[in-house]
């Protein structure tokens, strides 16, 4: 039932699940919070929330975490607890979501983690079943996000919002320091088989190639390398240092490599 801008939600009949499908305009602050409030009572395991009207950060309980099988938020500012033991998370997917502070995620169950234009995130989340990552943030972002040992990693989509630029020396410090953090981000991830760039993340290894020059591949299981050109850019060439960090330690190298020249040439 709506009642003006708010909402009175009729809860489930086993009360596992709770999700939204309403207008964005109706969630403020105050539901926000009611609606987080109803979700940790009754336990739920899917919570679904998307907003434009939240200025404030809200919490998330631990409680709420620990329940949680899948949890999907958009247009907030948010709270993760300092440390939270989240057993039953099988998927995050956070979209246009600020995180105020630093926070530990042990979610030993999780498989999916998707991220779509979101900043100031700092969490370490150890899941040792994550199977997809799907990353657009931005690139103050990269070096804020570390994951723990990935056994069963298969696929990872990463898009690093940033503006390279090299016309003087703090841009060009700033923007190695970005493309420095992106290598960092790849080694950690060196068991996956399918791999996806836009291309303004190729571009920043490509501006600076001397710092995987010598490095060996990471990935020893690749079988999928594809750029998405994001936005429309000059033709970018790759250096023959970044190609060999990408695809040397791969079987298939050399079909990786025609698919890449591929996608740069659309």
């Amino acid at each position: 039932m709506q009642n003006g801008r708010y909402c009175v939600l009729n809860k489930s009949k086993l009360q596992e699940s709770f999700g939204f499908d309403i207008p964005t305009v109706l969630i403020d602050d105050r539901l926000a919070e009611a609606i987080i409030d109803y979700a940790t009572v009754n336990q739920v395991t899917y919570l679904s929330i998307d907003s434009t009207l939240i200025w404030s950060y809200i919490k998330l309980p631990p409680q709420l975490l620990a329940s949680l099988e899948d949890l999907t938020l958009k247009f907030m500012n948010i709270q993760f607890p300092k440390a939270c033991y989240a057993a039953f998370l099988r998927s995050i997917s956070l979209e246009s979501v600020n995180i105020q502070n630093d926070s530990l995620l042990s979610c030993i169950n999780l498989e999916d983690f998707f991220t779509e234009h979101c900043e100031d995130m700092m969490i370490l989340i150890s899941a040792p079943k994550l199977e997809t990552i799907v990353f657009s943030l931005h690139c103050d972002s990269i070096a804020n996000i570390s994951l723990g040992t990935c056994p069963f990693l298969e696929s990872v989509s990463i898009d690093f919002d940033h503006d390279l630029k090299c016309e003087n020396e703090k841009d060009m410090i700033q923007s190695c320091t970005y493309a420095k953090d992106i290598v960092n981000f790849l080694n950690g991830v060196s068991g996956v088989s399918s791999l996806t760039f836009s291309t303004r993340t190729i571009e920043a290894l490509s501006a600076f190639p001397e710092l995987v020059k010598n490095m060996p591949s990471p990935f020893n299981n690749l079988k999928s390398l594809k750029v998405l050109n994001s936005y429309r850019r000059k033709y970018i060439v790759v250096p023959p240092e970044v190609k060999t960090f990408l695809v040397e330690g791969s079987p298939n190298a050399s079909e990786l490599l025609k698919g890449l020249q591929s996608d740069l040439e659309k």
